[in-house]
């Protein structure tokens, strides 16, 4: 199943499973550093079929807040239930219809969720999907509901890939380019296009907006360096993709 995952993600564009491996490599040293350094409380936004509650070694004092919509995690809590997972009791799902309910609302009334304790929030791989409004409007929400401290993860796809996808790939990668643009064009065809893209120039500002100040804003470019290259599986430059970027943000 791997496998065919991994190859079928390499035929569209070379390097971007290698790019989501790394995205849940930083996105793990993310949690677990705001942990270490004293959050008590970790909210994963769009959770979808996330399993870093269980799978992280995280404190027993450490809450886990899932939050996504009600049939996503009706469905997940029906097939992770009938599994002998780690860290069950600090998870709580917070089902929210975003079309009618009110993310702080739904939050705010959760049982166990302290407003004013360190949290670490990640939002992963949505945020080109929804309107650039949308997006503010969930970093500012978060922001008025979260301790001093906390820390906030957002992947965002860079401004490039959609204006001059050859500023997002090695020079060496010569099919990058076309392979970006044709999965610009397969999101769009299953009904899910990409919508919101990010000059990095422009991210500062954005957090700094909306309570937050940036910390870091890196790329598979230098992840390639620090996760793949000690590990001797350095991405190829003719496979090198940088559409994705990662962006830690922290509450001020």
């Amino acid at each position: 199943g791997h496998k065919l995952q991994y190859f079928g993600f390499e035929a569209l564009v070379p390097g971007l499973f290698d790019g989501i491996l790394a995205r849940t490599k930083i996105i793990d040293d993310t949690v677990m550093k705001a942990v270490d350094e004293g959050a008590t409380q970790y909210i994963i936004l769009g959770a979808g079929y996330d399993t870093r509650g269980h799978r992280l070694d995280l404190p027993s004092n450490v809450k886990v807040f899932e939050v996504d919509q009600p049939d996503i995690q009706t469905f997940k809590a029906k097939k992770t239930g009938k599994l002998d997972l780690p860290n069950k009791e600090n998870i709580t799902y917070v089902p929210v219809d975003f079309n009618t309910q009110s993310l702080e609302t739904e939050l705010r009334k959760t049982e166990g969720f302290d407003p004013n304790a360190k949290t670490v929030v990640t939002l992963e791989g949505v945020s080109y999907y929804i309107p650039r409004e949308s997006c503010q409007n969930t970093i500012s929400t978060i922001s008025t509901m979260v301790g001093r401290g906390s820390t906030f993860f957002l992947s965002y796809a860079d401004k490039n890939t959609e204006v001059d996808p050859s500023a997002v790939c090695s020079p060496e990668n010569k099919r990058g380019p076309g392979s970006l643009k044709r999965l610009m064009w397969a999101v769009k065809r299953m009904g899910e296009p990409w919508v919101n893209f990010f000059e990095q120039a422009e991210v500062p500002a954005f957090f700094k907006s909306n309570g937050f100040t940036l910390a870091s804003d890196t790329s598979l470019r230098e992840l390639n360096t620090l996760y793949f290259a000690p590990k001797g599986r350095e991405i190829p430059a003719k496979q090198l993709t940088f559409w994705e970027r990662f962006a830690v943000a922290v509450k001020s």
